[in-house]
């Protein structure tokens, strides 16, 4: 019968439950997702939060307070190990070990990057995949298909095309045409003073620019405006909701957006009064739109 008295042992699998229990729980919910405060039709996962890595402090600072039980490396609220894990683990760890001599046992699998010096020898086989680098020296011969991908390196001497082609469908990715109003303003509620977008993020504090977006970009005009600052430029084209209705008491009629533009002379006047309501729903109506 196997004996488990022995302390070697022991010791192993009491660092590998430790090891296997600390890489679990260093890993954010891969089905939790939450809704953004300025969208509140979008709901994003984890990843959103550095998807963008301009804008990752800002919203690790206004989101990772309430989702860091959720999203635990992405909010870098991971437990910190004390002792070295008995087996590998799935992720590298931050730092290579510092031991110069190479193991006693070749690994399994091919590691992710390439020795520091190649070996003196080449290998039997070729390789099952192209590597990610080129060679140093192309082959003798040329290959007997074309690539399925362009190179990321140009080739030593360009082809010379015989006639221009046509391309028959729109680049897929069109230019970025999310911009901020530049003449739009808005009051300061601490101060009175009237600003612009950029002042949404023109403090150096994360914090306190995350503060700014959410109270101020909450208010339908400032959220259209200030796309680009408030990063709402996944909203729909400006466009007026073709069946939203709503009532007009003055008269006891129900109106559409149309109905706001609709008599030149009381246009100012209907915006100021109906579009604190309906603003989201009328966007080009009341003006909102760049």
């Amino acid at each position: 019968m196997f004996s488990f008295q022995s302390k070697p042992f022991l010791l192993l699998v009491i660092l590998g439950a430790f090891s296997a229990q600390t890489a679990s729980a260093c890993a954010d919910d891969a089905t939790f997702t939450f809704t953004l405060v300025n969208i509140p039709t979008t709901t994003v996962n984890c990843s959103w939060l550095t998807k963008n890595m301009l804008k990752a402090s800002i919203r690790k600072a206004a989101y990772c307070p309430t989702v860091q039980t959720k999203c635990v490396k992405t909010c870098g609220n991971c437990p910190a190990t004390k002792s070295p894990t008995a087996s590998p683990q799935a992720s590298p760890s931050a730092k290579p070990s510092t031991s110069k001599a190479p193991s006693a046992v070749p690994s399994a699998k091919p590691s992710a990057k390439p020795s520091a010096k190649p070996s003196a020898k080449p290998s039997a086989k070729p390789s099952q995949a192209p590597s990610d680098k080129p060679s140093a020296k192309p082959s003798v011969k040329p290959s007997a298909k074309p690539s399925q991908a362009p190179s990321d390196t140009p080739s030593a001497k360009p082809s010379v095309s015989q006639k221009p082609t046509l391309s028959k469908m729109p680049s897929s990715a069109p230019s970025d045409g999310c911009k901020d109003s530049s003449t739009y303003m808005f009051k300061v509620e601490s101060t009175g003073a009237d600003v612009k977008c950029s002042w949404l993020t023109k403090n150096n504090s994360s914090a306190k620019t995350a503060a700014r977006i959410l109270k101020y970009c909450a208010d339908t005009q400032t959220k259209f405006q200030c796309t680009k600052s408030c990063g709402t430029c996944t909203i729909p084209p400006c466009v007026d909701d073709a069946t939203h209705t709503f009532p007009i008491p003055a008269t006891g009629n129900t109106g559409n957006c149309a109905w706001i533009t609709k008599n030149i002379k009381k246009k100012t006047t209907r915006q100021a009064a109906y579009c604190g309501a309906n603003g989201a729903k009328c966007p080009l109506s009341c003006g909102y739109c760049l």
